[in-house]
């Protein structure tokens, strides 16, 4: 949900099977985005944006597939995607 030219961000995830093909996973998020020359929360004490949910990894002939549900300081988004993350 933040953009910007400049980013970064780290990901925390805890996997555990359910089914055959299916894992849960708890997980934390932070990073930020921005396109000034500095990073945010180097010079004006921006925090850290945190986000934490639980999902799903679908394993398939075609690659892995996550349902994701995100908390942040913004509410609750979900997410779909393809392929996996690392």
């Amino acid at each position: 949900q933040f953009r910007g030219r400049k980013y970064y961000n780290a990901t925390l995830e805890y996997r555990f099977p359910i089914f055959k093909k299916v894992q849960g996973v708890v997980f934390a998020d932070v990073g930020s985005a921005w396109d000034s020359p500095s990073v945010p929360w180097h010079n004006n004490g921006d925090k850290f944006n945190l986000g934490v949910g639980p999902g799903l990894r679908i394993q398939t002939p075609i690659g892995p597939i996550r349902l994701d549900y995100g908390f942040g300081k913004d509410g609750g988004k979900f997410s779909f995607a393809f392929g996996g993350q690392f």
